[in-house]
């Protein structure tokens, strides 16, 4: 800040402050001391410019330098804002994500449960010899189908789900089961007459009522559709 002191040679004085450099008469006042007449009197007054804290008229580079700092750091607090914000953002995308692929995973950890019910519910029962007998009286006038197979028959597995879709047909109608002729059963096999597989008996009443080999399906259909 630049001041003005102007003392009159009677000994009063006035302290003018400004803003700017002033002109005084013909001349601009920028440092130092003039003498001027004073208004209303043949005296003359001193005036001398003079600076508080600094060097006179020096140019206020430290408030320029000020006002670029705070522009500075309030371009940076922006910046950090945009971060937050952005921080934030990716946060809540990632947990969206997150959830999402847990209630895919729950879906279809709900699909392969339904999958293997379905599976386990229309798999046909697979008995052994001991069970063989047993399971014909059980079933009394409903007509048993009973598939003789081996592991290594390429037609048996071929017809597997062709008998599963009959079975879930027929419903209570008829029985299907399998019987696997391994060595466990193998006895009992060939009692029954079993030469090749698949070979299909059908019984009613605990007595055989029809019989054919081969994966022939409408053959099979046919014979059901008859006996049932």
């Amino acid at each position: 800040m630049i001041f003005i002191h102007l003392q009159r040679s009677s000994g009063h004085k006035a302290i003018l402050e400004l803003a700017r450099p002033v002109s005084v008469g013909k001349k601009l006042i920028m440092s130092g001391t003039m003498s001027m007449p004073c208004q209303g009197s043949s005296r003359s007054c001193q005036l001398s410019l003079f600076n508080s804290s600094r060097r006179l008229c020096q140019p206020a580079r430290p408030a320029r330098r000020s006002q670029a700092c705070r522009a500075e750091a309030k371009d940076q607090l922006q910046e950090m804002e945009q971060y937050r914000q952005g921080l934030s953002k990716a946060l809540q995308d990632k947990e969206n994500n997150l959830k999402a692929e847990a209630k895919q995973g729950i879906s279809r950890g709900m699909r392969i449960f339904a999958a293997a019910v379905s599976e386990e519910s229309t798999a046909l029962p697979d008995i052994k010899k001991e069970q063989f007998y047993p399971l014909l009286e059980e079933a009394g006038d409903t007509l048993v189908i009973v598939d003789f197979y081996t592991d290594w028959c390429g037609p048996c597995k071929v017809m597997l789900p062709e008998l599963e879709k009959m079975a879930q047909e027929k419903g209570e109608k008829a029985k299907f089961v399998k019987f696997n002729c391994n060595a466990h059963n193998k006895e009992l096999g060939q009692q029954l007459g079993i030469r090749v597989a698949p070979t299909f008996q059908l019984y009613k009443n605990s007595k055989k009522v029809a019989e054919m080999t081969g994966a022939k399906i409408d053959e099979l259909r046919s014979l059901i559709e008859k006996n049932v």
